[in-house]
């Protein structure tokens, strides 16, 4: 039986019974219910990581309503890093172990490159963040700088100011890099290989986005020399999903609850959607991301809101 995934937003507008703008949680979850002999409506680690965020007093009745929508089915990860449906499973012991989790799936970037370049210290301004590692190692860039660059920016990515101004730096390297050599030499084989990504960086036409996005990954991929085909489906998921975010066609607003690594869940989300027949989403943002994603890794899925299922599934 084929199955549809809802993020956990409509989980819970139908358990609250949501009313509002386009939403009606009760009219949902009753055509939820109607649909209950033809699709599977599944519960995974990532509603339960969402759940463990929420206040102890919620989560019996929550885990109590998501069991009875999914019937006890859930989705895990098979042998193959591939979505797979096991059913009769005890979410209470499934949300305990979530509970003893520190984080959700991650991609880590490791740097393997031997290429090493001398950086104009004076041309580089002394704001960016990755002025302190190019001084310490005297104004050489090379793997070691990257990777404890990249370290502080791991552990510094639920930190809304810190990961807005990275943010800002990355989007405006293009601007700043191009055509000068102040952090890397042009004519070098490094630039030409990170020049495609670059370019993504100040594209703002979706379409050239979408047809330029296998060089933009290549791109992206040749700093630490991996191949997207080397990629499990979860660490592929998670680089197109936040590549994204440095573009402003889909840039996120980071502020309060809407941490960074909350993109860490949103691509959970579509990892475990990623083999189903739908993913039901009313988050303009996830929604708006998971149909590129899913349309640049080829994801079989197709991406709608609650009321875009509701007229598609009707008119079947």
């Amino acid at each position: 039986m084929e199955y549809v995934y809802l993020d956990s937003e409509i989980f819970q507008y139908m358990k609250n019974k949501v009313y509002q703008n386009s939403i009606d949680g009760t009219a949902f979850e009753k055509h939820i219910l109607e649909l209950s002999k033809k699709y599977i409506f599944p519960f995974s680690a990532g509603h339960l990581r969402d759940l463990s965020f929420s206040k102890s007093e919620y989560h019996k009745v929550d885990l109590e309503y998501l069991n009875r929508i999914s019937r006890g089915c859930a989705l895990t990860m098979d042998v193959n890093n591939l979505p797979q449906m096991v059913c009769e499973v005890n979410i209470f012991t499934s949300f305990s172990k979530i509970l003893a989790e520190s984080k959700p799936i991650e991609v880590q970037l490791k740097v393997k490159s031997n290429e090493s370049f001398s950086i104009d210290m004076t041309a580089l301004s002394k704001k960016t963040l990755l002025r302190p590692f190019l001084e310490s190692n005297h104004g050489i860039w090379d793997s070691g700088v990257m990777e404890k660059f990249i370290s502080e920016v791991q552990n510094n990515i639920d930190t809304p100011e810190y990961y807005k101004r990275f943010r800002s730096e990355v989007a405006e390297l293009e601007g700043k890099y191009s055509g000068t050599n102040t952090l890397i030499n042009q004519e070098s084989d490094y630039f030409k290989r990170l020049a495609p990504f670059l370019d993504f960086l100040t594209t703002n036409d979706l379409d050239i986005l979408a047809g330029n996005f296998d060089k933009t990954l290549e791109s992206f991929l040749s700093i630490d020399g991996k191949k997207l085909e080397c990629l499990t489906l979860p660490e592929k998921i998670q680089l197109v999903y936040s590549i994204l975010d440095f573009n402003s066609i889909f840039k996120e607003t980071i502020k309060g609850k809407n941490k960074p690594s909350n993109m860490s869940r949103d691509c959970e989300h579509l990892y475990f959607a990623s083999n189903a027949k739908y993913f039901v989403t009313d988050d303009a943002g996830l929604f708006k991301k998971a149909k590129f994603v899913c349309n640049a890794l080829s994801l079989k899925v197709k991406v709608l809101t609650s009321k875009g299922f509701v007229d598609e599934s009707l008119s079947q």
